[in-house]
């Protein structure tokens, strides 16, 4: 239960960031709206259709926090009705774009992010921990005293020297 608590309150954060992002860098076409949705794909670490939804979402609340800004500096007052209607649309085309690639950039963050731990478990796979098969695994061997080759516990002589093995009753 705590760590579903946790993950939301997580997701629900980066949401909060991603949308902050995207308002501070939704003035730099295509490329401010993908770099905050990667960025938000990125920390989501979840999988690719959450990660994607995220970044519409961080989108869409971005888009009002930058209507309401323009609303509380006057842009929509004190104009004629059709400067106020192609305001109006132009801010909604430039933001319908922009949260599609966000999306997109959050899609391309997530894919990232498992890739990199994809190629991180490759290149350091004595970083991971041992599974508890290999663990037992490992156990069920014993060294020869005589030659110090590594023989199966069941087997009653080694395989290499053929010497007597006692083995330990457990």
């Amino acid at each position: 239960m705590k760590e579903k608590i946790f993950s939301h309150l997580r997701r629900l954060s980066t949401i909060a960031l991603g949308s902050g992002l995207y308002a501070l860098l939704n003035w730099v076409p295509l490329a401010g709206p993908a770099a905050a949705g990667f960025a938000v794909g990125y920390l989501s670490k979840g999988r690719l259709k959450a990660a994607f939804v995220d970044g519409v979402v961080s989108g869409a609340l971005g888009f009002v926090l930058i209507a309401a800004t323009l609303y509380h500096f006057g842009a929509f007052t004190g104009s004629s009705i059709v400067h106020v209607a192609v305001l109006a649309w132009l801010l909604l085309m430039w933001n319908l774009t922009g949260i599609l690639v966000m999306g997109a950039g959050a899609a391309v963050g997530n894919i990232t992010y498992d890739t990199g731990r994809m190629i991180s478990s490759f290149l350091s796979p004595f970083a991971q921990k041992q599974a508890p098969e290999e663990r037992k695994f490992a156990a069920e061997y014993g060294i020869c005293p005589q030659c110090g080759t590594g023989n199966i516990s069941e087997n009653a002589i080694c395989e290499t020297c053929g010497l007597t093995l006692f083995h330990e009753s457990k």
